[in-house]
Order: structure tokens, then C-alpha cells, then sequence
């Protein structure tokens, strides 16, 4: 056996004594693990709000050519591009919630003058059908009775529990005051990335060419900006075709007369951020609140969700995100149905251009190897 032998088999029984210990000590593995993303999640954070302002910011500063113009003016372009970023975010922001807070509030109001009435409507509406509904009825008649009580019990809830008071407080501020701290921190994190990326990625590859071989590092940062690319196109087209589809239901809804189309419209926007279920969701609260005010409105929306579903999958999809994935139909549904049982509505999001790169890397690495092995596609044509 010779010395290249003998340091992979060392290589493979140190690798198989590793993985045994970690799997031996899973909890103990997993809790360090969670600990450490605790630690970090500031920086994880601030990276990701880094990411997300980039794509702006390097819009602007490609279209920012005034400042090219002389070298004292250069330096100010980066400052004035995350300034315009900053600015478009905090107005994107507050417009959502000036539309939407007093939408939720007049919604409320409505709700609640409209379910009583709505419901005795039901009932009548079965009782004409011959349908049982004496539960029904007999439980909004103790509802009725029930409500001129609520603040009397609210105001003994309190008391019972004042005790308590203080220490909930306490728990509460100090979970506050932790959150900001690592929000301001992720945020201070991001802008120093957004200053410095070119030294940071300067010393970066500086440290993977230094200690990987030069192949591993080259094909390191091949995956690296295949990556990049990927994510920056999903969730640029993924906010683009939010936006749109949001200003088709608010002007399509303005035009049937359906209520509440401002809000349900930035709903569906928001919402359809989430691929795939996101839209629906949006759709169902929609139609909810809707049918409590006119059930044949409720109707007209859902066939208008539809129609502009099958417009959006159509056309919109298509020219707006296209093919800035790479990822067939079929492994988009994996990639959510994968990434939300893991990690909810954020690995619904991430897992898709998270597969993206994964199925490239995989289709380019299967084309290699037939093309070495010199297997002809008749080998393999259907």
C-alpha cells in the first residue's frame, strides 16, 4: 500500500469516526447548532438586508453616471444609491401601511356591525330550506345576552391577574429591548457590507484562494456567483410580479365596484411574495371578507381571481420572472412543499432559487460526465 493509499484510508476512517460522534450526539449537536444561529443572527440578518438593498442600489449606481463625471464626484455615488435605496424602502413601507391601517380598522368596524346580521340572515336562510339551525340560533341568542357582560369580565380579568403584571411587563421589555438590539446591529451590519463589498470580497477570496487549490476555489466562487444571480433575479422578479398582480385586483375590484379592494389588493401583493399558496391565501381572506357584506360580490371576486390568476400564470410569470430561476414546475412545488416544513413562510421563499442552483449544478455536472463518457443521446432519448 502506498502513502497516497494509506492517507485516504486514514482520510475515510477519521471522516466515519466524525460523523459517528456527531450522529451519537445529535441533541447535543443540534442545541450547539441553534445556539450558535441565535449568536449570529444578527449578522445573518444584516447580510440578508445587505442582499435585499443591493439590488436597488446597484441599479442606481449603474444608472447614476452624473457622478463619473469627475473623481471628486465619484465617491459620492455609493452614499446617494443606498440613500435613494433607504428612501424607496421607507416610502414602499409607509404607503403599504397608511392603505392598510385604516382598511383593517373599517373593516373591523364593518365586521362587526354586519356578522350578526349576516348570521340571522343564515339562519332564516335554513330555516327556509328546511335545514336544522337551532344550535346556531340559540347560540347568537346567548351571544346577544352575553355581550353587554364582556366588560365586566374583561375588567375582573385584569384584576385577577394584576399581580402578574409587572413580571409579564418585565419579560416582555427585555425581549423588546433584545430584538431592537439585534435589529439595529443587523442593520449597522448591512450598511458596513454595502460600503465595503469590494474590500470585503477582495479579502474574501484572498482567504479561499489562500487555503482551498486553486480549482476547488474556482469552482467555490462559480457556485458562489451562480448563487447570487439566482436569488437576485428570483427576488427581483418575484417583487415586480407582487406589484403588478396587486394593481390588477385593486383596479380590476375599483372597477366592479367590490369592497375593500385597496386592501385586499396589497394582500394579494403581499401574500403572493410566498410562491405558489401565497396568492390563494390572499384569496381566501379576501373572499372572507367580502361574502360578509354581499355573498354574490364574494362570487364575482372569485371567478375575478381566477381570471387573473390564469393571466398572471400565463403571461405575467413568464416575461416578468421567466426562466431567471431555471427550475421546472414540478421542483418549484418540491422546493416549497420541502422549504416550508423545514422553515415555514421563509423556506418557502429561499428554498426555491436554493434548488435553482442545486438543479444547475446537477444538469451541468450530468452533461459532463455523459459528455466524458462519450454516451450518445440515443442512449438516453424517450
Amino acid at each position: 500500500m502506498n502513502l497516497k493509499e494509506t492517507k485516504k484510508g486514514i482520510f475515510y476512517i477519521s471522516y466515519a469516526l466524525v460523523l459517528f460522534f456527531l450522529l451519537y450526539n445529535i441533541r447535543t449537536v443540534i442545541g450547539a447548532g441553534h445556539g450558535l444561529i441565535s449568536m449570529l443572527f444578527p449578522f445573518i440578518l444584516g447580510a440578508g438586508i445587505a442582499f435585499i438593498l443591493s439590488l436597488p442600489m446597484g441599479f442606481f449606481e449603474r444608472k447614476l453616471t452624473c457622478f463619473d463625471k469627475k473623481p471628486t464626484y465619484k465617491k459620492w455615488k455609493r452614499p446617494c444609491s443606498l440613500v435613494l435605496t433607504i428612501l424607496i424602502f421607507l416610502s414602499v413601507i409607509s404607503v403599504v401601511i397608511l392603505l392598510i391601517i385604516p382598511a383593517i380598522q373599517d373593516t373591523a368596524q364593518i365586521i362587526m356591525a354586519t356578522v350578526p346580521g349576516f348570521l340571522m340572515r343564515l339562519v332564516d336562510e335554513l330555516h327556509k330550506l328546511n335545514i336544522p339551525a337551532g344550535e346556531l340560533e340559540q347560540w347568537l341568542n346567548d351571544a346577544a345576552i352575553n355581550w353587554s357582560l364582556v366588560g365586566e369580565k374583561l375588567l375582573a380579568f385584569l384584576q385577577k391577574w394584576s399581580t402578574g403584571l409587572f413580571t409579564s411587563t418585565f419579560g416582555v421589555v427585555t425581549s423588546v429591548v433584545g430584538v431592537v438590539a439585534d435589529v439595529v446591529i443587523a442593520i449597522i451590519f448591512a450598511l458596513y457590507i454595502l460600503f465595503s463589498k469590494e474590500s470585503l470580497y477582495r479579502q474574501f477570496k484572498m482567504i479561499v484562494y489562500a487555503f482551498l487549490p486553486e480549482k476547488g476555489a474556482d469552482r467555490f466562487f462559480y457556485v458562489g456567483r451562480l448563487t447570487h444571480k439566482t436569488f437576485a433575479n428570483f427576488f427581483a422578479g418575484q417583487c415586480v410580479e407582487a406589484c403588478i398582480l396587486g394593481m390588477m385586483f385593486i383596479v380590476s375590484m375599483g372597477i366592479l365596484g367590490l369592497p375593500y379592494a385597496v386592501l385586499i389588493g396589497v394582500l394579494i401583493a403581499v401574500m403572493s411574495l410566498i410562491p405558489i399558496f401565497g396568492a390563494f391565501i390572499g384569496c381566501a381572506v379576501g373572499a372572507l371578507l367580502i361574502v360578509m357584506v354581499d355573498p354574490m360580490k364574494a362570487l364575482v371576486f372569485l371567478v375575478l381571481f381566477l381570471v387573473i390568476q390564469q393571466v398572471e400564470g400565463n403571461l405575467i410569470y413568464p416575461k416578468v420572472v421567466g426562466g431567471s430561476i431555471g427550475l421546472p414546475g414540478i421542483w418549484v412545488l418540491v422546493a416549497v412543499s420541502v422549504g416550508g416544513s423545514l422553515a415555514g413562510v421563509v423556506g418557502m421563499i429561499l428554498f426555491i432559487p436554493l434548488f435553482s442552483v442545486g438543479y444547475t449544478l446537477l444538469r451541468d455536472k450530468t452533461k459532463e460526465l455523459l459528455k466524458a463518457n462519450s454516451i450518445s443521446k440515443e442512449k438516453y432519448k424517450v
